[in-house]
């Protein structure tokens, strides 16, 4: 199962639902894949800011990820959406 944090217009209350429903699958037994929203160029969000996951939610990702129950690419994809705003925004 795919999740995706820090889509354009989610609140805190998203996020929690998000990890609160991956977190009954992956007591279930599903292994899931955690990302990170990248506002990429050339795309309809390109504009959009970058994603980002609160402290807590990442601490829970984590220990999800100890229990062998989840995976993703989220972290360096945190550091990539910031580093894809910043230039964006160093070319106005």
């Amino acid at each position: 199962m795919v999740f995706l944090y820090g889509l354009p217009g989610e609140t805190p209350d998203d996020d929690k639902l998000t990890l609160a429903y991956s977190q009954t699958l992956a007591e279930l037994g599903a292994r899931v894949n955690n990302h990170t929203f990248l506002p990429l160029p050339g795309t309809p969000f390109r504009n959009s800011p970058a994603g980002d996951i609160d402290m807590k939610t990442q601490r829970e990702i984590v220990l999800m990820e100890s229990d062998g129950k989840a995976f993703g690419k989220w972290k360096g994809q945190l550091a990539r959406a910031k580093e894809l705003v910043h230039l964006r925004e160093s070319k106005k």
